[in-house]
């Protein structure tokens, strides 16, 4: 019997970076970042890899507030990211922070530089080896899961609110509206 794990390792796997780079679009920055706010859970190191690799997977995904998304989820009783309705037994917060440590590792293994300084071909290069299974070696979460949740995360920032129900032309009918955009 395969497990949801397994499923969506394999599914990872099966994509090239080429199918990875024809499905990005752009993220129209809708919420603007809070200036100067402070980090819950996460460190502003961690923060500022996040924000790469969220403008990597989605370009505009750090202005719309990835970083502070992620943490704001990470910092509640019952987190809205993708990996919390996934049967992963690892807790979120360990999953996020050694998954961004994991990239960063990568790039300065490969590249000798932070993930965010890179430039976006190596950045880009980088994601699709991730989301491939093929960064190696890789000493986070399982790569596939990491860049599944990651960009699930990403669009929710993205799209996932009444402006990018906007964006996309689409209504944004709640049966109780949200207090905050996330």
């Amino acid at each position: 019997m395969q497990t949801r794990r397994r499923f969506i390792q394999q599914t990872a796997c099966s994509l090239s970076a080429a199918v990875i780079a024809t499905t990005v679009t752009a993220c129209s920055p809708r919420l603007a970042r809070a200036q100067g706010q402070e980090y819950t859970v996460l460190s502003p190191e961690e923060a500022a890899i996040l924000d790469a690799l969220g403008d990597t997977l989605m370009p505009g995904a750090a202005e719309a507030g990835i970083a502070h998304f992620v943490d704001s989820q990470l910092a509640n009783d019952v987190p809205l990211l993708m990996l919390n309705y996934l049967d992963f037994p690892m807790t979120l917060v360990n999953f996020y922070k050694e998954g961004l440590k994991a990239i960063n590792e990568l790039a300065a293994r490969e590249h000798q530089a932070d993930f965010t300084t890179l430039d976006p071909e190596l950045r880009d290069a980088l994601i699709g080896r991730v989301a491939s299974g093929a960064a190696d070696p890789w000493s986070g979460p399982p790569a596939p899961l990491f860049y599944f949740a990651l960009r699930a995360d990403v669009v929710d920032v993205c799209f996932g609110t009444e402006a990018g129900f906007a964006e996309l032309d689409i209504p944004y009918l709640p049966h109780i509206s949200p207090r905050t955009p996330w």
